[in-house]
């Protein structure tokens, strides 16, 4: 039981920023947003914040910014606001001089009022809900081996089948957080094995940022989770068969991703190994 309450010891509540903005100021509303990301990545190295994650909607009559963040407290959270806001201000003056007039409303609120924990990975969305009480926890003693079948991908709110390029890939937290809840279960994490058969757009969230530049004209914003869960111990192989379908190659795609000639002899020959099967993909 040690481990179990060594790893409940750093505890966090899930808080929003939103900032409601002027529609008619798009050009400058999209630009503070990426500026206040690299504030927060730059904090989030820093050990000034855990992790957080951003949410970018355009609606009917506004553009509404989310910001969610993983605090200890609400005194925390409030610290860690005032002190982004402060070096936004610092260090792009000519932007925020005039983004603040155009983004007026500002509501701060705590999520669901879940106190969480991060045993291992840090992923904002892989967080494990604090449970007392419980009766039954898994063998420590055994090997967890467990192949996922992982067809996931950030798909766009306007059309289900689209990938949408500029969102982190939700499946890649979803492993991260059945690896904290293993963590947190009191398994030690030499005796968690995970490999993940990808497949299908999926396998387009392991592109270097060079291939997904040339993709989507952006950085690929999965790199970070991919390389957290790589050192963590957990496998990527890249199914062959969806690389040569959707036109990528092996050479485009992050180190930490390996390919197999197909996901289906991946997922088939490592469950006659043993492996417990998993799904994480999309809704149909």
């Amino acid at each position: 039981m040690f481990m179990l309450a060594n790893a409940y010891s750093q505890q966090y509540n899930l808080y929003e920023t939103t900032l409601t903005c002027d529609k008619s100021q798009k050009e400058l509303v999209a630009s503070g947003h990426e500026k206040i990301k690299l504030v927060l990545e730059t904090m989030a190295r820093e050990g000034k914040l855990l992790n957080f994650a951003t949410n970018q909607q355009y609606k009917k009559d506004n553009i509404s910014l989310t910001y969610t963040l993983a605090a200890e407290n609400e005194a925390r959270f409030k610290e860690i606001i005032g002190e982004w806001k402060r070096r936004t201000d610092l260090s792009y003056p000519e932007i925020f001089l005039n983004f603040w007039k155009g983004c007026p409303k500002r509501k701060d609120s705590i999520m669901n009022n879940v106190t969480v924990i991060y045993p291992v990975i840090k992923s904002l969305w892989s967080p494990v809900a604090v449970v007392e009480g419980i009766d039954e926890l898994p063998d420590p003693k055994l090997e967890y081996n467990i192949v996922i079948d992982f067809t996931a991908f950030a798909n766009s709110d306007e059309n289900k089948s689209k990938m949408d390029s500029s969102s982190v890939n939700w499946g890649l937290s979803d492993v991260g957080r059945n690896f904290n809840l293993h963590v947190a279960a009191g398994i030690p994490n030499e005796k968690i094995h995970f490999v993940v058969a990808v497949h299908g757009f999926a396998s387009r969230s392991f592109l270097t940022d060079d291939a997904y530049k040339k993709r989507y004209k952006i950085n690929n914003p999965n790199l970070a989770i991919i390389e957290e869960l790589s050192k963590a111990g957990v496998k990527f192989l890249v199914c062959g068969q969806s690389l040569i379908w959707m036109g990528d190659k092996k050479e485009m795609l992050t180190p930490q991703a390996k390919v197999s000639l197909t996901a289906q002899t991946t997922l088939s020959s490592y469950q006659l190994k043993g492996y417990a099967l998993k799904s994480i993909k999309n809704d149909d």
